[in-house]
């Protein structure tokens, strides 16, 4: 993460954790279908330890002002942004004038502000899955993950190849119909707020449906 020098300049923290969050985190900006991943952001969150507030830190003043605008680019990236150079925007940036002000705090948040528009919807959703996987622990937590992000695949799924590639990732897991219920119980109403934020038809007769047969596969392992 990024703290701010007495002298108003900003230093890049680096730990394991830090590496990780700005990995899952940035995946958030991929010009694809991101929103499954949010549920792998929010597990390391959780295995992070990290307050709220360091974490916000991350996003607003490391990420946000380097990644915001392969949102905007007519050819923006959709595989992956490398952790070594995005490490390396990161140090470039702690000099200049405009990370400073990013840092400041009546202008700071006005500059995430313009930067994040809908985005910041979707990172109010990675906080609210880190209080659902928050309460797993263990190899517990790492299958609700598993799980948790097949299903969000297929939810936001728009084509039958992926749509069925992710169903036989839940019957490799060993998944249980009812497992499968709990899980998208606990997720639903955040999977569904986003997709009617993001603009789209819910499709909630399609939906159904394709989580009806994904769960009637579950039955026959």
């Amino acid at each position: 993460m990024i703290a701010v020098e007495g002298n108003g300049w900003l230093i890049m923290r680096t730990s394991d954790h830090d590496r990780a969050l700005r990995m899952h985190l940035s995946d958030l900006f991929l010009d694809t279908e991101v929103r499954p991943g949010m549920v792998q952001a929010a597990a390391t969150i959780a295995e992070s330890g990290y307050s709220r507030a360091e974490v916000d830190e991350i996003w607003r003043l490391e990420l946000m002002p380097i990644l915001h605008w392969n949102l905007k680019s007519v050819a923006g990236e959709w595989a992956l942004f490398p952790i070594e150079w995005l490490e390396g925007e990161i140090e470039a940036r702690r000099a200049r004038l405009t990370t400073r002000m990013t840092a400041l705090p009546l202008v700071g948040p006005m500059l995430h502000r313009l930067r994040a528009g809908w985005l910041e919807d979707q990172y109010r959703a990675v906080w609210e899955l880190v209080t659902i996987v928050a309460r797993r622990h263990g190899a517990d937590r790492e299958r609700f993950v598993s799980v948790a992000y097949e299903i969000a695949s297929i939810y936001y799924s728009t084509q039958d190849f992926f749509t069925d590639n992710h169903i036989r990732q839940l019957r490799d897991l060993g998944a249980t119909p009812e497992e499968f219920d709990r899980c998208f119980e606990e997720t639903e109403t955040i999977l569904r707020r986003l997709l009617t934020q993001a603009g789209g038809d819910p499709r909630p007769s399609e939906i159904k449906s394709t989580l009806t047969r994904a769960r009637t596969s579950l039955e026959s392992i």
